[in-house]
């Protein structure tokens, strides 16, 4: 049991840590690129993944660009922030747009992703440490 919870610990540490170099990294290149509009959800949750209490949802946006161009393109949301229950078509959601390919789109504020980062990390360090200390018990 002390070995899966290591094992355990270490598989949420390091989802929470991916996660946030892969949001830190999207932030820079769209902070750079990133053209800000209010988009609207498009259709329903194409696809949903949960690993750890944390959801990732595949959805459809609509939006305008600067250009009058109607782009309709796949946004993903990481997060507990976002549900199945409260992505509802027509909703507006702030997003950036990367100037150079409309089609490349990501949240504005994506707070709800450091959120359950930093979720997944406390977590993570908790079952590190609660499988150490369980193994070192069972050595002694």
């Amino acid at each position: 049991m002390a070995v899966f919870l290591l094992f355990l610990g270490i598989a949420l540490f390091a989802m929470g840590i991916r996660t946030v170099i892969k949001t830190i990294a999207a932030n820079k290149e769209f902070k750079e690129n990133g053209i800000p509009v209010t988009a609207r959800f498009h259709g329903s949750v194409k696809r949903s993944q949960s690993f750890a209490g944390m959801r990732t949802l595949w959805v459809d946006v609509a939006f305008q660009t600067k250009d009058n161009e109607t782009i309709i393109t796949e946004l993903v949301l990481v997060g507990n922030y976002h549900s199945r229950h409260n992505v509802r078509i027509g909703q507006k959601i702030d997003i950036l747009y990367n100037k150079d390919n409309p089609q490349k789109v990501h949240v504005a504020n994506p707070v709800h992703a450091y959120v359950a980062s930093v979720i997944s990390i406390v977590c993570g360090l908790a079952f590190i440490i609660i499988g150490i200390i369980a193994m070192s018990r069972k050595e002694a």
